[in-house]
This record gives structure tokens, C-alpha cells and sequence, in this order.
């Protein structure tokens, strides 16, 4: 307790000390210093140009003895420790975002994921198919299309995702799709038929729904 006692006065003197000639004195602005971040392990280091101020000084050395020190967070792990600014559903392992805040093409649906560091949904398998139409049924029953990336405007009829450049492994058209009705669907999406079942359509690309993102890290549904 003593010390504590000590070292209150010894910064109250410093500080007092500093501002005392602080209206007759005016401080030198070409006066520099380099000054290390103090952790609890380490030291801080000062080097203070010749040309400081008698209070500048002081004011520095306030700030040295007295004034607490932390540690600063590492800026890389703490832009790995931010959580993502937009909301993830965890369904099997894998990372999804329904975009049920508006409507867009494929293409600028696929522009969203990207830019948010995801890809268009592409389908690996029936679990995961079934997975993903559940969790709409649950909580978007009330939208009827969204967006994946399936499509076969590189070769007509030749369905593969555009995400991935892989061909369909796994399918859940409804029958007689997919038509390319009018020689205008291209594209894959989810259609809602009745009151709690969706299907695989194929759509014309520019019409605008909602979509679904993906990141997935391929130790469940993803599959070679």
C-alpha cells in the first residue's frame, strides 16, 4: 500500500509540474518522439528529439509511469475472431445465407455471394437437398422461388453448377422439368408447388428471386 502511496504522489507531481508553465510556455511543434507499445512483459521505449519542451517532457513521462497500459489486440486475429456481417445458417456442417431481403438475377445474386466471400448454392447431394428444403418450408414457406446456381447455358441441357463447373451427381426435377420453356429457361431454382413441397425448375436467368449463398468447408454434404 505504501508504494501505491508513493507512486500517486510522484505522478501527481509530474503532472502538476508539467501544466504549471503551461500558459507562459509555449510547446516546440517540431519536438518528436518514438514510443513502443508497452505490453506487461515489455518496456516501454522512448527517444526524444533534443529540441523537447521541460513540459512536454513531463507530460510523456506521466504517460510512461502513470497512465495504465494494455495490450492491443493483434489485428489479424481479430479480424478472424469478427463474426460475419450478414447471418449464417449452420444445416449439416455447412454455411448458408437465404436472401430473403430482396430479388435479383442469377447473375446478380451470384455477384452478392461472391462479394461476401461465398458461392451460389450448389447442390451435393439428397441429405443435403432435403436439408436445405426443410429449413425453407420451416421459415420461408411464404417465398416461392429461389435462386441456386444450376444451369445450362453453356451446353442446353447439359445441367452443371456454376459454382463449382461440376454436373448434377444428384437431381429433384419435377416431372416434365426441366422444359427450357420457350427456349428461355436456363437456369435452376427452387419452386414451391402446393402448400409445403418445393421443386427443381428451371427458370429464365434474368427474372429476379430471392437466392441462397453457400460456404461450405466439404466435411459433410461436399463430395468429389
Amino acid at each position: 500500500m505504501f508504494k501505491y502511496i508513493i507512486i500517486y504522489f510522484v505522478c501527481l507531481d509530474i503532472f502538476t509540474g508539467s501544466f504549471a508553465s503551461i500558459s507562459t510556455e509555449k510547446l516546440n511543434t517540431s519536438w518528436s518522439f518514438n514510443k513502443g507499445i508497452r505490453n506487461f512483459e515489455n518496456v516501454t521505449m522512448l527517444t526524444l528529439n533534443k529540441n523537447a519542451t521541460s513540459n512536454a517532457k513531463g507530460l510523456i513521462l506521466f504517460d510512461m509511469v502513470c497512465m495504465p497500459k494494455v495490450d492491443l489486440p493483434n489485428p489479424i486475429e481479430l479480424q478472424k475472431s469478427q463474426k460475419p456481417a450478414i447471418p449464417l445458417v449452420d444445416l449439416g456442417g455447412n454455411s448458408y445465407y437465404f436472401g430473403i431481403y430482396f430479388k435479383a438475377n442469377i447473375f446478380k445474386a451470384m455477384q452478392f455471394c461472391r462479394h461476401h466471400g461465398m458461392d451460389l448454392l450448389s447442390i451435393e447431394s439428397r441429405e443435403e437437398n432435403t436439408e436445405i428444403m426443410n429449413y425453407i418450408i420451416s421459415y420461408f414457406n411464404h417465398i416461392e422461388h429461389f435462386w441456386t446456381s444450376g444451369s445450362d447455358l453453356g451446353e442446353e441441357g447439359q445441367f452443371v453448377w456454376l459454382s463449382t463447373g461440376k454436373p448434377f451427381n444428384y437431381t429433384y426435377w419435377a416431372s416434365p422439368q426441366p422444359d427450357n420453356d420457350r427456349n428461355m429457361e436456363n437456369c435452376l431454382g427452387f419452386w414451391k408447388i402446393g402448400d409445403k413441397t418445393y421443386i427443381w425448375n428451371d427458370m429464365p436467368c434474368t427474372d429476379n428471386f430471392h437466392f441462397i449463398c453457400e460456404k461450405k468447408d466439404c466435411s459433410g454434404f461436399c463430395k468429389n
